[in-house]
């Protein structure tokens, strides 16, 4: 895998998933829609939160199911009590195997090297890729942090 300058990824993990209670926007769209659509629905779910004062309780989470050629997508925040307007609740059950990996860039354009990296990993393993997989956006610029630091977790069988 070619990585751009300053951009890593920890090696890879085999981890269990704990279950996720969150709140979300979520659409069906192609693979190739996702990097341009998903910023302005994370944009929506933190309007909707700053609407109602409903702080985050965790990182934020994007998810993806894959069905045929479409992909369901969900930008996701963990907060305590209440959906907020304009919101649905969601919740990712628990995973009992699954791979993970750490990206650490100063921007997200490794993203996708970063997957296929994982992807290979699973397929070297003999393993198969099941169910919805995550990113755990762990550091975020908008945060004030300076650079990004994303869990990539697929759960596999």
């Amino acid at each position: 895998m070619t990585r751009r300058e300053g951009a890593s990824v920890s090696a890879i993990t085999e981890t269990d998933l704990g279950d996720l209670r969150l709140v979300q926007v979520s659409a069906v769209m192609d693979m190739g829609d996702i990097a341009t659509k998903l910023p302005a629905m994370f944009d929506r779910v933190a309007a909707a939160l700053a609407a109602a004062g409903s702080p985050r309780t965790g990182p934020g989470i994007a998810h993806y199911t894959v069905h045929g050629e479409r992909t369901m997508v969900g930008a996701a925040e963990q907060v305590a009590g209440r959906t907020p307007e304009g919101l649905h609740a969601e919740v990712l059950p628990v995973v009992h195997h699954a791979l993970a990996l750490r990206y650490d860039a100063p921007d997200l354009d490794g993203m996708p090297a970063a997957w296929q990296e994982l992807l290979a990993e699973v397929q070297r393993r003999g393993l198969t890729p099941t169910g919805t997989f995550r990113e755990v956006y762990r550091q975020i610029p908008q945060d004030g942090y300076d650079r990004w630091l994303v869990d990539l977790q697929q759960p596999v069988r």
